[in-house]
């Protein structure tokens, strides 16, 4: 007999094989996964399972000031009934029909990077063991999910440095160690050369042949500090 009680029955299922004896237990795969801004405290929806479109529109963000938001901040999980972790009421979320709700922020160097929430439109409250493994797994994606987000910062970054120094008509370039990793259009259209022959020559050797050994000490000498 399930160690769990449910009108529908296929909520609960038993397992076969080596884990015969054991029970599955089922929400209904309804699960959301939202982003923290660590530097605005904004959240938004990025991942959502099962929801209709006008709930997912409902819930897709949270300014910083928001009682959702300073829940997050909390940094604690929350697990209780739909109605009672909610903050707000309208038509669009009570006719989701949610009843069991859970909520984990992400971690990393103890502030929320993410939020995974998971809900249950059959049970009345989410059961320890999947508290634990939601825990469980919140705890090891906190480091690899915060380098994954300042990755995709960096790029967008890199991206508008691009775009802005494109623009600009005055020759801006980057140099790591004796290689340019980065030039501009007008650079290129000084120099004469394109950009693939640029980045794989050393970088002195675009200088006239009496100032290259200047050059080189000079460049190499700032990146030394």
């Amino acid at each position: 007999m399930s160690p769990f009680w449910h009108p529908n029955p296929t909520v609960i299922r038993p397992l076969k094989g080596k884990r015969k004896g054991q029970w599955r237990y089922r929400t209904g795969g309804i699960r959301i996964v939202y982003t923290v801004d660590r530097e605005t405290g904004e959240i938004d929806l990025v991942v959502h399972r099962n929801l209709s479109a006008d709930f997912v529109r409902a819930v897709s963000h949270y300014p910083p000031d928001s009682p959702q938001a300073r829940k997050v901040a909390a940094g604690e999980p929350l697990y209780g009934s739909y109605d009672q972790i909610r903050t707000g009421s309208n038509h669009v979320r009570e006719s989701e029909g949610l009843r069991a709700m859970a909520i984990v922020p992400v971690l990393h160097e103890g502030a929320p990077v993410a939020v995974v929430n998971m809900a249950s439109r059959g049970f009345q409250t989410i059961p320890a063991f999947v508290q634990r493994a939601l825990e469980t797994l919140s705890a090891l994606a906190g480091g690899a999910l915060a380098r994954l987000m300042a990755e995709e910062k960096l790029l967008e970054s890199e991206s508008r440095f691009r775009a802005l120094s494109d623009d600009n008509r005055a020759p801006v370039f980057m140099v790591q160690g004796d290689r340019f990793t980065y030039v501009n259009r007008a650079f290129k259209e000084m120099t004469g050369f394109d950009e693939e022959y640029i980045l794989n020559v050393k970088f002195w050797d675009l200088f006239h042949p009496e100032e290259r050994e200047t050059v080189r000490e000079r460049v190499l000498s700032r990146q030394r500090g």
